[in-house]
């Protein structure tokens, strides 16, 4: 009885200690909150001070850090977040600002579900540029997200179930870009995997434009032929057998 009566009161003791632990936490992280946000303004009034169109959230305390985020007022994907640990500072703003990862990787899924809702067809849509990398022009329409469809930033991957020839590659490939177009859907090339329907072949076509030299291109790939044309317009294959 002894026994347990001092384990009881080890347990009381214990949970005590959690609650004033809790009620401690509470009470002080307000104070260390304000610290913390102090610290990140002098923070961004330095490094920072000349971003323009942004707005600042309130400092909080997340995963065993404090967190500010700091959003473009055009479009409230396009942030970089800031945080305050152990008397350290770091921020995101290269890679989610300056190159807009986070911005790009929202802007892909909205233009692949744009198709889809207009063509029925789930393509890859694949940014490969970084947005600082872009034009002026191509940056404004980006952060606000106009025209995306045909603003030709982007590449299509598109999966094709065909038999592999030249004639049947070409006229299909020819029919995609055609069906794309008219619906306003314009990427600046597209990579194409063909899957051979009468083998278990596959023809990988990366950075093609659709034009006037298409059958010349197709033709080339077919007979494994690195053409200067190629070369020229980087466009490469791989034929995985």
């Amino acid at each position: 009885m002894q026994k347990l009566k001092i384990q009881y009161a080890i347990f009381v003791f214990i949970v005590f200690m959690i609650l004033g632990i809790v009620v401690i936490n509470q009470k002080m992280t307000p104070i260390f909150e304000k610290k913390a946000d102090q610290k990140i303004n002098d923070y961004i009034n330095e490094k920072y001070n000349d971003l323009k169109d942004v707005k600042k959230s309130k400092t909080k305390f997340k995963n065993n850090k404090y967190e500010k985020i700091i959003t473009n007022k055009n479009n409230d994907n396009y942030y970089f977040k800031i945080y305050y640990h152990n008397k350290k500072i770091t921020d995101t703003y290269k890679k989610d600002y300056l190159e807009g990862a986070t911005l790009l990787n929202h802007i892909s899924k909205k233009i692949q579900k744009d198709i889809e809702n207009k063509i029925d067809k789930k393509y890859k849509v694949i940014i490969d540029k970084k947005l600082n990398k872009f034009s002026e022009k191509s940056r404004e329409s980006i952060i606000k997200e106009k025209d995306l469809l045909s603003s030709e930033i982007y590449v299509l991957e598109i999966k094709l179930n065909i038999k592999a020839d030249k004639s049947t590659i070409t006229d299909t490939i020819y029919q995609v870009d055609k069906k794309l177009k008219k619906e306003n859907i314009k990427s600046k090339a597209y990579n194409f995997i063909v899957k051979d329907t009468d083998s278990t072949n596959e023809i990988i076509i990366n950075n093609l434009t659709v034009n006037k030299d298409l059958k010349l291109i197709i033709n080339d790939i077919i007979n494994n032929k690195n053409s200067n044309y190629l070369r020229e317009n980087n466009i490469t294959f791989e034929k995985i057998d």
